[in-house]
């Protein structure tokens, strides 16, 4: 193609890109020499590969000083096969990002408890009986750092209005939901801790772990379940809760009955896996730790389920927590427990409050007769309410109508087994 003058004063950029494509390339004419002439010639056909012998010698395939070194993982992957916790028995396993679509109704179903709404008669005394000095400014200090002061500026995901479908929002830097939750929890729980000073023993009696994992297994109708908690924050101590209710009320939750969602399976949700820990339990301390017995869980979620959901997956690690420490105390084939085992949980999204109160009464779970594990489920506490402009950027965001009572309960539930 030759490029003159008179070629560039006329605009062909689809006739130029078209011959380009067919013109630029060139294509080596095949020779196919006839099968009956070299036949003629006595000429046998032979495949060329035939004489073409290339010997390669076999080097050997060079291996990593460290075979788990994370450097060189995708060189040689492992399968799932290859992973020391892999079985041939499948269990059903329950995790932070287990759903249940029926919220606590199928989360009381999997622990065969019963609910009760609201907190124990224990913790209800004792809420406002404990106030820390300038409490509610404080409190409300926590959140504006959680959300506005935290230097944070972190590429935020973009936001979207069902009401605006048109309007572009602009990109925006901040806070990201997850660090809103984290930063809210661990202010939180820093207040909780100022109250140290006014009561003797608690600083000797509690220890505080952060990013703790559980395993727990237990049976469910004759199937295997397993629990993978996972806890930002979980307070321990080294002797466990009193029971919030005597024997004879434990007894009458033999005659009440468990909520059913037939012909729902209550394991709808439940993923099969042949990936766990073949323990009966892994509490997450080392042995001999003299804090090994759980108070409160801390659970932040940063999704997008309701209420009742993130209640009934914080019900789960209670549950999972309780079972793994009544084998640890009682033994592993314990069934009939000689007392009781009461965990607590302070679930958020960063707003909203699920404040969760288990106590564990038996491990017959497969069997829905006999005496029932009961649980204390305060849902839906709005901390306080958080406004977001319609096209406005997020710097504009107002938080109003803040309520002094969750944070009263969750000091409550704090500091629960202070007076024994």
């Amino acid at each position: 193609m030759r490029f003159s003058a008179a070629f560039f004063q006329v605009l062909k950029g689809r006739w130029f890109t078209n011959i380009w494509k067919k013109k630029s390339k060139y294509v080596e004419p095949s020779v196919n020499a006839s099968v009956d002439v070299l036949e003629e010639a006595a000429h046998p056909i032979q495949d060329a590969m035939d004489f073409v012998k290339i010997s390669w010698p076999e080097e050997e395939k060079w291996q990593p000083p460290v075979k788990d070194d994370p450097r060189w993982q995708h060189w040689f992957p492992v399968g799932p096969r290859d992973s020391p916790d892999w079985h041939e028995e499948p269990v059903f396993k329950i995790t932070h990002a287990t759903r249940l679509l029926e919220g606590t109704i199928q989360a009381s179903i999997l622990t065969k408890s019963v609910l009760r709404d609201g907190l124990p008669d224990v913790i209800k005394d004792k809420i406002g009986h404990y106030t820390i000095l300038d409490q509610d400014e404080l409190v409300q200090r926590c959140i504006m750092q959680a959300n506005v002061w935290d230097p944070s500026e972190d590429k935020l995901p973009k936001r979207t209005n069902p009401r605006l479908q048109t309007w572009k929002f602009k990109r925006e830097f901040g806070i990201k939901y997850a660090d809103q939750i984290r930063i809210l929890l661990q202010n939180l729980i820093r207040l909780c801790h100022t109250t140290a000073g006014s009561h003797q023993g608690f600083l000797s009696r509690y220890r505080l772990t952060r990013n703790h994992v559980l395993h727990s297994n237990y049976n469910f109708n004759k199937l295997p379940i397993h629990i993978e908690a996972e806890c930002p924050w979980i307070v321990s101590s080294h002797r466990g809760l009193k029971a919030y209710v005597d024997e004879n009320l434990v007894d009458q939750t033999a005659m009440e009955k468990i909520a059913d969602i037939f012909p729902i399976s209550p394991m709808i949700e439940l993923k099969k896996t042949n990936l766990y820990k073949a323990v009966p339990y892994i509490t997450g301390w080392k042995v001999g730790f003299p804090f090994n017995k759980v108070h409160t869980l801390f659970v932040g979620s940063d999704n997008y389920w309701t209420n009742d959901q993130r209640a009934a997956t914080a019900l789960l690690f209670c549950h999972g927590h309780a079972v793994a420490q009544a084998k640890d105390t009682f033994g592993q084939d314990v069934v009939n427990l000689p007392h009781p085992i009461t965990t607590q949980c302070i679930a958020t999204d960063g707003k909203v409050f699920n404040l969760i109160c288990y106590q564990l009464n038996t491990l017959n779970i497969s069997s829905p007769d006999g005496i029932k594990n009961i649980a204390w489920i305060d849902t839906d506490l709005e901390m306080y309410k958080k406004i977001l402009p319609n096209r406005a950027m997020l710097k504009w965001t107002k938080y109003d109508d803040y309520n002094h009572t969750v944070f009263q309960k969750i000091l409550a539930m704090y500091l629960n087994g202070l007076d024994y």
